[in-house]
């Protein structure tokens, strides 16, 4: 069965919807500013972002914020990235926020639970992370829903 089969109907994100919880990680201010603006240029859908600079801060955030994806730039060093994702997996709500990872080169170098999707910085726009954003979520509540069964 395609995955795509099993997200329901119902599974809607118009610009009419209710804006999606994005929060957004990275070491580089610059850089989660550029991710920022481009979010908030998106013409598909609105969104709602939070910014954290490090794991500890981005669960607090997330716990309170209740994001539908983490977005998270990969000028973080992986073992904070894996870190990110065992603190998250340990939690009952977050374990279920798909992480979109926004990568430097095509090669796989982070290996860690929850990442859906990842999109090449080289080709960033606002419709590329946006797309990027809306697969995770989409595939996240797929898998979600399978392991819950």
């Amino acid at each position: 069965m395609a995955i795509s089969s099993t997200i329901p109907k119902s599974f809607n994100f118009s610009p009419d919807s209710s804006p999606l919880r994005v929060l957004m990680l990275g070491n580089n201010p610059i850089e989660l500013g550029q991710l920022y603006d481009l979010l908030k240029a998106s013409k598909d859908h609105h969104y709602q972002l939070e910014v954290s600079f490090d794991e500890q801060d981005a669960i607090r955030k997330a716990n309170a914020f209740k994001p539908d994806c983490i977005v998270v730039d990969d000028n973080l060093e992986s073992d904070r990235i894996r870190n990110l994702s065992d603190l998250m997996q340990e939690d009952q709500y977050l374990k279920h926020v798909p992480i979109t990872l926004v990568k430097n080169t095509n090669r796989w170098t982070v290996v860690a639970k929850g990442i859906h999707e990842y999109v090449l910085k080289n080709m960033l726009s606002s419709k590329t992370l946006s797309r990027a954003v809306m697969n995770a979520i989409r595939y996240g509540k797929v898998f979600s829903r399978r392991w819950a069964q």
